[in-house]
């Protein structure tokens, strides 16, 4: 090479190395802020902790060969969190009044992209990152493949709660569309279209449709709307079985990694792993966790109406999924397990629930005048400090320990009350009242 000198097969095996370290530490940032959008900081930062510690991570990443796994993976996770974002910006209402007027269609789709353009935004962002994806790997199927999962899930829960889905329907089309028009030139010239471009295709068109028409049927019962619709849905995949067989074969084997041929029993990355394998690429500590926590949060999604979560439980369980079927997937799955166990530290972490709104709980003083008195909630004092004198309430204002009642409203009401009420030393004058703002618990005589 003319910059460096040199043997030009070095540098350029030097220069793939460097790709795989770089976008193997990059990946922790956008891990950090998937855990810190769904969870929290703290899960955030305890899942790219774990991320880059992972010997899942390392073995294809930065302390590795020169592979493109993690160059993929970067954007693999930052679609993910363009989709999680553009759930969590998405307005969600009732946009469009009437299907079946076509005034009515227009002005709901145009007043939806008008106060969702950052949801939409974000989506197409993740659409960019699946798309330079399927432009870097033939096999970036399996990232449609979660996501008409995760999309097909909160369509049926949408329908179930009647709830409208258009919003929905509309950022799941945009992120899959994109990346299809992308790859499509690419993948025509090198003749693979039927090899790598259609079944994301396919998947493509079938949620799409699901979609309108839940979202169009949304008034109707979804007791008859949902079997109708899988009973269509079963007849026109029967139909495109037996036009395509070859696209029977792919569904039902997951393009070759769920049922093996004999070409894919001579591929190492394509064997199911062992369970020593699993657990010691993510971590003892990280695998029993994170799938406990897995299986909490499957068990969260009917009682959280929140497609974000929805969202990134299903990204969990797909991954784990592909992980436990190919170790090739193993790599794919270590982001999520690292945010699995970031949900399980902020779960199991949660804070004391907060104070009635009725305050603390009120006693009667054992002695002295019989007024309510406020049982203190500060902290036991240690040696050395200063005690605290217990008061009543003001007969003006609100409480306080040490100068009576406090604020300009306050010392308005005291001054209206001290020019009604004679004082309490017999004075009687209209001035500033003589009452004591506070009053010390006396002990009996």
């Amino acid at each position: 090479m003319p910059f460096f000198g040199g043997d030009s097969w070095f540098y350029m095996v030097w220069m793939l190395n460097m790709n795989a370290a770089i976008f193997g530490v990059l990946s922790i940032i956008p891990t950090y802020l998937s855990g810190k959008e769904a969870f929290g900081k703290r899960a955030g930062i305890l899942a790219a902790l774990l991320l880059a510690v992972s010997a899942a991570s390392l073995s294809r990443s930065h302390a590795t060969i020169a592979v493109h796994d993690s160059w993929t993976l970067f954007f693999v996770i930052c679609a993910f969190y363009f989709y999680l974002r553009a759930l969590k910006t998405l307005t969600r209402r009732r946009w469009v009044d009437n299907w079946f007027q076509r005034s009515s269609v227009q002005t709901g789709l145009k007043t939806f992209f008008q106060e969702n353009r950052k949801s939409v935004l974000y989506a197409f962002l993740a659409g960019l990152s699946v798309g330079v994806t399927a432009l870097s790997w033939q096999g970036w199927a399996y990232v449609p493949v979660i996501l008409t999962l995760i999309f097909l899930v909160e369509v049926l829960l949408d329908r179930i709660r009647n709830q409208d889905a258009m919003g929905v329907t509309i950022l799941f089309m945009i992120i899959l569309a994109t990346p299809l028009l992308i790859s499509f030139p690419w993948y025509a010239v090198r003749n693979l279209i039927h090899v790598w471009w259609d079944v994301p295709f396919y998947l493509f068109l079938v949620a799409a449709a699901l979609g309108v028409v839940f979202t169009v049927t949304r008034d109707y019962p979804w007791t008859l709307v949902i079997p109708g619709t899988f009973l269509a849905g079963g007849v026109g995949l029967l139909v495109g079985f037996t036009v395509n067989p070859a696209l029977l074969y792919a569904f039902y084997s997951g393009a070759g990694y769920f049922v093996k041929t004999k070409v894919y029993s001579t591929i190492a990355e394509a064997q199911e792993p062992g369970m020593s394998e699993l657990i010691l690429s993510f971590g003892m500590f990280t695998f029993g966790i994170g799938l406990m926590a897995a299986g909490w949060m499957i068990w969260q999604i009917p009682k959280r109406n929140n497609p974000a979560f929805t969202m990134l439980v299903l990204w969990t369980f797909g991954a784990l999924f592909m992980a436990m079927a190919a170790a090739r997937f193993i790599f794919n799955a270590a982001p999520v397990m690292a945010l699995a166990t970031g949900y399980a530290r902020r779960a199991s972490g949660r804070p004391a629930p907060a104070p009635s709104a009725r305050g603390p709980r009120s006693t009667w003083p054992r002695s002295g005048t019989p007024s309510r008195t406020r049982r203190s909630t500060s902290p036991r004092r240690t040696a050395g400090s200063t005690p605290r004198t217990r008061t009543c309430r003001s007969p003006i204002g609100r409480p306080s320990w040490r100068g009576g009642t406090t604020g300009s409203r306050s010392r308005s009401a005291a001054a209206t009350r001290s020019s009604r009420t004679p004082s309490r030393t017999g004075t009687g004058s209209p001035g500033r009242s003589s009452w004591p703002r506070t009053r010390a618990r006396q002990s009996p005589s």
